[in-house]
């Protein structure tokens, strides 16, 4: 199991404005250009960026929607799961085979729709 994001996925947060991660910044010997090495998040740190819970708006009325961690069939789900008078169902769902990227996708899911 991995523990940290990819190059690509830290890339990705860094540019929607999750988190704000020291680099390493070199310039190539041979080529003239600047190399930015990122540090990579972890998977206590996507976890830490979640929100306990969400709103969700439906109509004039608003519910909240609880985060769940699971796995189930094999893979990790982030679940966002709204509870309604006694009706349950699931506002947001993120899977993958790696923990981190289902973290890593909810975190971009709720960024671009602007819930966190």
């Amino acid at each position: 199991m991995r523990q940290f994001t990819t190059p690509e996925q830290t890339a990705k947060l860094i540019e929607l404005g999750v988190g704000f991660r020291p680099a390493l910044i070199w310039k190539e010997p041979f080529e003239g250009r600047d190399t930015i090495i990122y540090n990579h998040f972890s998977i206590g740190e996507l976890i830490e960026m979640l929100p306990v819970y969400c709103w969700y708006k439906y109509g004039d009325r608003a519910f909240r929607a609880l985060i769940q961690i699971k796995f189930y069939l094999a893979r990790w789900h982030i679940v966002y799961r709204k509870i309604e008078e006694g009706h349950c169902g699931h506002l947001y769902d993120c899977g993958s085979d790696e923990l981190v990227d289902a973290l890593c996708d909810m975190i971009v899911r709720l960024k671009e729709e602007g819930v966190i």
